[in-house]
């Protein structure tokens, strides 16, 4: 049996997927009426004649509305955050995979390809750099210095502010099944070195880790039943943000939805949850819950 779609159902989907484009964009919310819907009206009118455009006309835009659709969103959004957050399957709260751990790993490939490019260029060696292998070209001599002082600059930037980048504490949670014998070396309470002893002799899942399926950070969420004093620990270190550019790409999304124009927008917070997050929301979901027809 073919299940039918009214036209109702699809203006409401269609309210739904303009107020996430509005809101992604950080648009006001205005726009769907005063831009989006007379664009589209414009366009299938002249392409599609009047009949075709009387239908584009029942989606409703408006202000009023397009807020309680990114409302609704950000709701579902933050629901799913928490659903999936308890569920293990987000544990990096950080985005894009990023820990303490891989930051400090590539800043110290960061460091040590400075130190090589220095050398390289020492020895008059430019296949770095592309621009100076140019047939005819032989102006290296005069730009080797610039170089030089260029990456030796670099270097003491990283070093200045990055002066202690070490995970030696971290790891026995980087490589649990080969530190089992410094157990007595490792900062650990007598209940988690004893739950640290067992999981290394644990050959399941030790063949579960070496398989790198997971990300480290779910591997350790999922020993918090077996081992949780151990697993709590190891969270507990590996949770901190190591940079700071989320924060920087809110602050930069609230400068722009808060602008003077949007003065008397008074709450921010579903906007930027919609606008900023990597989980859409479910709007099917949403729409199933609405009874569908139209209104402003």
């Amino acid at each position: 049996m073919v299940k039918k779609v009214s036209v109702a159902d699809t203006a409401l989907e269609s309210s739904f997927r303009v107020a996430e484009l509005i809101a992604k964009k950080m648009k006001p919310h205005t726009t769907g009426e005063e831009i989006i819907g007379h664009a589209c009206n414009i366009i299938v009118e002249t392409m599609l004649g009047k009949e075709a455009q009387g239908q584009i006309s029942k989606v409703p835009l408006s202000n009023n509305t397009i807020s309680r659709r990114i409302s609704e969103m950000s709701t579902d959004i933050n629901e799913e955050v928490v659903k999936q957050t308890k569920s293990k399957r987000k544990f990096a709260l950080q985005g894009r995979l990023e820990g303490i751990v891989t930051s400090v790993n590539k800043m110290k490939g960061f460091q040590r390809e400075l130190k090589s490019w220095k050398s390289a260029v020492q020895k008059d060696d430019v296949s770095n750099f592309p621009s100076l292998q140019q047939p005819g070209y032989n102006g290296f001599g005069t730009v080797k210095n610039l170089i030089l002082n260029h990456l030796e600059q670099l270097r003491e930037a990283a070093d200045k502010y990055f002066p202690s980048l070490s995970t030696e504490k971290l790891d026995w949670i980087v490589s649990p099944f080969k530190l089992a014998d410094m157990a007595e070396e490792l900062d650990f309470t007598a209940i988690e070195r004893g739950e640290f002893l067992d999981m290394s002799a644990d050959s399941t899942l030790k063949v579960k880790f070496e398989k790198g399926d997971v990300t480290l950070e779910a591997f350790w969420h999922g020993t918090l039943g077996e081992y949780p004093n151990l697993a709590k620990k190891a969270i507990s270190l590996l949770l901190p943000f190591s940079t700071s550019y989320l924060c920087e790409q809110a602050f930069s999304a609230m400068a722009t939805i808060k602008s003077k124009q949007r003065n008397r927008l008074l709450s921010l917070e579903d906007d930027m949850r919609v606008a900023l997050s990597t989980i859409r929301s479910d709007i099917k979901s949403l729409c199933s819950k609405h009874q569908s027809q139209v209104s402003h």
